[in-house]
């Protein structure tokens, strides 16, 4: 179970090869590392380690699916590969909206518009304010994973049986089904 972040491409957003040196010089900055064989995907300098899936030729956004909490350092990491890449950032959110970095001065593509749906583009200015935007879907989701893993035994157990997926945003399924690949470490 995850809470997943997507990075949406703009039309200034590189492909390929470039999307992933710009994601690779954006981990570096952050002190974080490609993971290597038998490693996560993603390796923070403070030993988190971190689900992605990145750009490929195809398609040049990615994907971070979060296991825990939205820490400094991942926030960081986030907030740097979206810049590098001049992608949006998105996430299963009671208002959906579109966060665009100070390095992104491109639009939604037409393609993308069409997935994403409507929404509101926020700038942002830096990670604190990502981590603003993205803290109250980030809560709704922990809270959600600790009631399922806790099991229906303790939903019940409080008097009140309550079905959990209610209080969850709608999540445009088309989103999962863009980002499937990980990236191919060190190339």
């Amino acid at each position: 179970m995850s809470f997943d972040i997507y990075l949406v491409p703009s039309s200034t957003t590189p492909s390929g090869r470039e999307a992933h040196a710009a994601t690779g010089r954006a981990l570096t900055a952050c002190g974080a590392r490609w993971g290597g064989r038998g490693e996560a995907d993603v390796l923070l300098s403070t030993n988190e380690e971190v689900e992605f899936y990145g750009a490929d030729d195809n398609n040049p956004g990615a994907m971070f699916s979060l296991r825990g909490g939205l820490t400094p350092a991942l926030a960081r990491v986030i907030f740097e590969v979206a810049d590098a890449t001049r992608c949006f950032v998105t996430a299963p959110l009671d208002e959906p909206r579109l966060l665009r970095t100070p390095g992104n001065a491109g639009t939604l593509g037409a393609e993308d518009a069409e997935d994403v749906g409507t929404k509101i583009i926020i700038d942002i200015a830096d990670v604190r304010a990502l981590v603003a935007q993205l803290s109250g879907g980030v809560e709704t989701w922990a809270d959600y994973a600790a009631a399922v893993i806790a099991g229906p035994a303790a939903a019940a157990s409080d008097g009140e049986p309550e079905d959990l997926a209610e209080d969850l945003p709608d999540i445009d399924p088309s989103l999962l089904d863009r980002f499937f690949k990980r990236p191919k470490n060190g190339s």
